[in-house]
């Protein structure tokens, strides 16, 4: 069973997310097109506030996996739910302060008369802070996650090991026993008769057991030891969703900023293009995967879907 204090995170990853996918479909439906427009400053506030509050909580759950997984003794001096509340608590103040400096006046130069895009409403310095700021984290929660699969195929191959050799000792173990058990119950007249019987099978169990030995890796390892597939398969989906949607946005970010579009122009077209189209939409589209990949690798959440679907939709099929 997970600690409280993730299952607080999770929820605060989900209810970020939900607000970026509301102030969307609010920047869709209002039509906003001037960034000087007071509605567009509204905008863009409620898409940069969620988006680095889910940013930075992402971040926190890879350090809430990290102390847990690799420092489970001092997880509940480090990370208890008081900790974890004030945390998300300053993660939102700060997504909060940040998304309403444009409206306190500090804006970008081609804020007036301009689109209203994110590049646009906000200052020059204010996003190459922002930028190198979340690819600091997602970098962060890269190194988490590489030193956590590090650790879970280290641990799995200890258990493969100790279980191979548990399976290599264990024919000796039997011969053992059969043999003190078939001596103890034995006349005196039919105990040579016995061991001779018994000599003999234990030449075969030996014979067999070997055999068993030099191939055991191959007959015990589909059954019974775990698989590296599985955490490597949780860690690479984590780690590329996040470092996949995100990191090429701002790294666009910040070629556009170091462009400088009053001064070299049309040159910086084709970066304004990327952060407004395409890597704006993958980027958002992080909101939309989190929620999906944390409760689909989730237990407890596949085991309510399955009661809902059998409790449900199987009654009206039959």
């Amino acid at each position: 069973q997970q600690p409280k204090s993730t299952y607080l995170l999770l929820g605060n990853v989900s209810l970020a997310d939900t607000i970026v996918g509301f102030s969307l479909i609010f920047g869709v439906t209002v039509d906003n097109s001037v960034s000087s427009n007071p509605l567009c400053i509204f905008q863009i506030g409620m898409l940069v506030c969620p988006a680095m509050v889910s940013i930075f909580s992402v971040g926190l759950i890879a350090v809430d996996r990290y102390i847990y997984i690799l420092h489970g003794l001092y997880y509940q001096r480090w990370f208890n739910t008081t900790r974890v509340r004030i945390g998300i608590l300053c993660i939102w103040m700060i997504g909060i302060f940040i998304s309403t400096l444009p409206a306190m006046g500090w804006t970008g130069r081609t804020f007036t008369d301009y689109r209203c895009w994110y590049i646009a409403v906000f200052p020059s310095a204010l996003l190459l802070v922002l930028s190198i700021v979340v690819l600091s984290v997602i970098i962060m929660v890269c190194i988490l996650y590489i030193l956590i699969l590090r650790s879970a195929v280290r641990a799995v191959d200890k258990i493969r090991e100790f279980k191979e050799s548990s399976y290599a000792n264990k024919g000796y173990v039997d011969d053992l026993s059969n043999s003190n058990a078939a001596i103890s119950i034995s006349d005196s007249f039919e105990t040579h008769v016995e061991m001779q019987k018994i000599e003999s099978e234990t030449q075969t169990q030996k014979s067999d057991s070997s055999k068993g030995r030099r191939m055991g890796c191959c007959r015990i390892r589909p059954a019974t030891h775990p698989s590296k597939l599985k955490a490597v398969k949780t860690v690479l989906i984590v780690t590329l969703c996040f470092l996949g949607t995100w990191a090429p946005y701002y790294v666009a970010v910040i070629m556009y900023v170091k462009c400088d579009i009053m001064k070299n122009g049309y040159e910086c077209i084709p970066l304004e293009i990327l952060t407004l189209g395409p890597l704006y939409l993958l980027g958002v589209c992080n909101s939309l995967c989190d929620p999906l990949i944390y409760a689909w690798r989730h237990s407890g959440f596949k085991r309510t879907l399955k009661r809902i679907y059998w409790k449900c939709v199987a009654k009206h099929k039959i």
